[in-house]
């Protein structure tokens, strides 16, 4: 389960734990419209896809799905 409370989204950098995040919404680019959040303090960024679910996948899209291993294993 991720640790939501380091998300950059809610407003606290997860390197250096500033509370002043910058939010900027970037142009359409051809997979959708981004979000961008940087931290005023140590410039750590990361990029958000506003809608991932909607993005077309293939080699004519330039795109292509990474799967890593699964985050549920049979054992507990």
């Amino acid at each position: 389960m991720p640790d939501i409370t380091r998300d950059i989204r809610r407003g606290v950098c997860p390197l250096c734990e500033h509370n002043e995040v910058i939010e900027q919404v970037q142009p359409r680019y051809p997979n959708g419209v981004f979000q961008v959040y940087s931290c005023r303090r140590c410039g750590y960024s990361q990029w958000f896809l506003a809608n991932p679910s909607a993005v077309e996948i293939g080699p004519q899209h330039r795109t292509r799905i990474v799967r890593g291993p699964s985050a549920h294993t049979p054992y507990r």
